[in-house]
């Protein structure tokens, strides 16, 4: 689910911290790729807080205060820590990735993946940035905005320099291996 190109910490680990509190167990989840909350959220429940900004409109004042009490005292227990490592790429032996190869697994990776057609225009738009040499930030802003806008001089580029990407399917995640 990676979107970078170098497989890494910062950019497929799921490090989840887990504590008991008052009947509850709190998940906190050290997310850097986005794709994660959604698949967490299949499992457990929201329960997300955050006392220094204004409450969730759609969560009760109540639950709100209940929410926030419970992540007020999380983590505050002396030389205590719970904390798995779903994915760590660095640890060959001992990771958990080596355990979920099962059909569910690929099946969810499968529904984050965007479309090979996407990929190829995304793919096109980052090799035309690449050519262009900017002043700054607006410029690249402003010049990826027409792109995204313009089909026909993105796809003339798709055409011309036949860019193509991996298909990625379920033999391709069945088959991949992880290698350090």
């Amino acid at each position: 689910m990676s979107k970078s190109k170098y497989v890494n910490d910062f950019t497929v680990h799921l490090n989840l911290t887990i504590e008991e509190i008052e009947n509850k167990i709190l998940v906190y989840p050290n997310i850097l790729v986005n794709e994660h909350k959604d698949i967490l959220l299949e499992y457990l429940d929201d329960w997300y807080c955050q006392n220094q900004s204004d409450s969730d409109e759609n969560v009760s004042k109540d639950e709100w205060n209940e929410r926030s009490k419970d992540w007020y005292a999380f983590n505050e227990i002396s030389n205590y820590l719970c904390q798995i490592q779903l994915f760590k790429p660095d640890e060959i032996f001992n990771n958990l990735l080596n355990d979920f190869r099962g059909d569910d697994l690929i099946n969810r990776i499968l529904k984050f993946i965007p479309s090979k057609e996407k990929r190829i225009k995304d793919k096109a738009i980052h090799l035309i940035l690449k050519e262009y040499e900017m002043n700054d930030v607006f410029d690249y802003l402003k010049l990826k905005k027409e792109l995204l806008s313009d089909n026909r001089k993105v796809q003339n580029y798709i055409d011309e320099m036949k860019v193509d990407v991996v298909d990625i399917n379920y033999d391709l995640i069945k088959d991949l291996e992880f290698k350090k």
